[in-house]
């Protein structure tokens, strides 16, 4: 899981960040005049809400999402046949 860092599709934040933006609720973008009828603006979800974690549990979700990642391996391949 801590490998795959930067997180979001535009790869802005790192694990900590993420979780801090999830748990205020992501920001909501708000239109500005040359965008009120632009079909393709980004809204939203109303599913989306405020997870209003505390920094203790903040940190110990970053701490078990953590201890996902497993160490990496060298793994030779077996010898071919001659």
């Amino acid at each position: 899981m801590a490998r795959t860092a930067p997180y979001t599709h535009l790869g802005l934040f790192d694990l900590k960040g993420l979780l801090n933006v999830y748990n205020v609720g992501m920001p909501t973008l708000r239109r500005k005049p040359h965008q009120q009828d632009d079909p393709l603006f980004p809204t939203k979800s109303p599913l989306l809400k405020r997870l209003d974690l505390s920094r203790r549990d903040l940190a110990d979700l970053e701490a078990f999402l953590n201890a996902l990642t497993e160490p990496r391996q060298r793994v030779r391949p077996p010898p071919l046949p001659r």
